[in-house]
């Protein structure tokens, strides 16, 4: 009797079962092993109850519940999208999702209970027709995105829009600011350059672990703070195209590195996020599933 109440109650739910080629395994440890999920996907995002969310190439919205369980939603289309146009990222919190992508200039906001349509976020300038968006964090009442030109803008419903520093991460760092993170300079310049996080109001906040050569720094993301305030930085190195190496550190507030995590990058998947913190503390990792079929495993690391 309870398991027909339970059929007959996930009829109603605006997520439906997902269609996978193999069940996910619903236990409190399953992220460990990583949960298969079908598909091809652009993006990933977490939610404070530890439910995790895929943006799909085919336009579903996958989550997975902390148990593992995962369920799938049909987004509504945009009526005025072009061939070629879609959504490149997302951010999720409580029952809304907002999506942003190319070429859009706006933000596209779903109440996740009552999936119908989109409500519209658009700045006030007119200027900002001419965005193209593709990646987004929440602040407070507005958002943090980054346009196709590299950009850090700061986003708010029939408002202005504001211009960052250059180089200006998305989130947030201890101090309610955005950090400033160079991009490395090419060539063996990049065994210094790049190396170095700055506060937003100057001064350095971290450097950096430079690598062994031949090896150069390729890039220092910023994935925010967790819940013990430590500082997550996402930085890749490599000597080429085909040998780069992905590491995870946690930086404390005085900019001492705490904890480092090698992890598998994302080789094989056309992703604009594959690795994220999470707001329930855990970084998010997506890599390629085994075998031919698309399919990739949804992991959750803790350092």
């Amino acid at each position: 009797m309870i398991k027909l109440m339970i059929m007959a109650l996930a009829m109603f739910l605006p997520f439906s079962p997902a269609m996978a080629a193999e069940p996910a395994v619903a236990a409190t440890t399953a992220f460990d092993a990583g949960i298969y999920v079908p598909g091809s996907f652009f993006s990933l995002a977490g939610r404070q109850d530890g439910s995790v969310f895929l943006l799909g190439a085919d336009r579903q919205l996958v989550r997975l519940a902390p148990d593992g369980a995962s369920s799938s939603l049909s987004l509504p289309p945009v009526i005025e999208a072009k061939p070629g146009d879609r959504f490149c990222d997302l951010v999720v919190d409580g029952n809304s999702a907002w999506f942003c992508g190319f070429a859009f200039p706006v933000i596209f906001a779903l109440d996740l209970e009552k999936p119908a349509d989109y409500q519209i976020v658009r700045a006030s300038d007119p200027e900002a027709a001419a965005l193209n968006l593709l990646n987004i964090e929440r602040r407070a009442n507005s958002f943090a995105v980054r346009d196709a030109d590299g950009n850090t803008l700061v986003l708010e419903n029939e408002k202005p829009v504001t211009k960052l520093a250059n180089h200006a991460s998305l989130l947030c760092g201890m101090n309610g600011e955005s950090l400033v993170i160079p991009p490395p300079a090419p060539e063996a310049a990049s065994l210094t350059a790049g190396s170095v996080v700055m506060q937003q109001a100057g001064g350095i906040f971290w450097k950096a672990p430079l690598p062994v050569s031949p090896r150069l720094l390729k890039s220092v993301e910023f994935l925010g703070c967790d819940e013990r305030q430590r500082s997550i930085f996402l930085v890749i190195t490599g000597s080429g195209e085909l040998d780069s190496e992905f590491t995870i550190y946690a930086v404390s507030a005085e900019g001492k590195t705490l904890a480092e995590k090698k992890i598998t990058g994302p080789a094989g998947l056309e992703m604009q996020r594959f690795c994220r913190l999470s707001p329930d503390g855990s970084i998010l990792l997506v890599e390629k599933a085994p075998g031919s079929e698309p399919g990739v495993l949804v992991k959750k690391l803790h350092l």
